[in-house]
């Protein structure tokens, strides 16, 4: 048990910074090739199952609100970042290091909100105006 508990705590350990998460982000929402690179990283189908983790359950206990409200991929991690696939448009990575009581960034979650209200950006937003997935 004392292994296993160690692994995990390493992998929730990663370190990264802003640009290195926008970077990983923009490689899930450019189909799993790297946009400074062209490289291809990651398959489709890897691609697909990871965002659609962060869709469901990447944000903690908040994970169904954040996917109402929002409507993106994301993870947040309690160190207050938090990652934002658009896919087929661009990832961002946000960091604020107040989090809530399910361990998300407060300001990330504010301007997540603003995004998608201002561009459209929510899967299901058919408006015309933006990025909604399912135009």
């Amino acid at each position: 048990m004392e292994s296993i508990l160690n692994y995990y705590f390493q992998l929730c350990s990663i370190e990264i910074n802003c640009r290195n998460g926008a970077v990983m982000a923009a490689t899930l929402a450019n189909g799993g090739a790297c946009p400074i690179t062209g490289d291809k990283v990651y398959s489709r189908t890897a691609v697909r199952d990871t965002l659609t983790l962060m869709h469901t359950c990447g944000m903690y206990d908040l994970s169904g609100e954040f996917s109402y409200n929002v409507g993106l991929p994301a993870k947040s991690g309690v160190s207050g970042v938090v990652v934002v696939v658009i896919p087929d448009v661009m990832g961002l990575c946000l960091y604020g290091p107040l989090i809530d009581k399910s361990g998300n960034s407060i300001k990330s979650l504010d301007f997540c909100k603003k995004l998608v209200d201002t561009f459209h950006y929510h899967i299901y937003d058919k408006s015309g105006k933006g990025g909604g997935g399912l135009n």
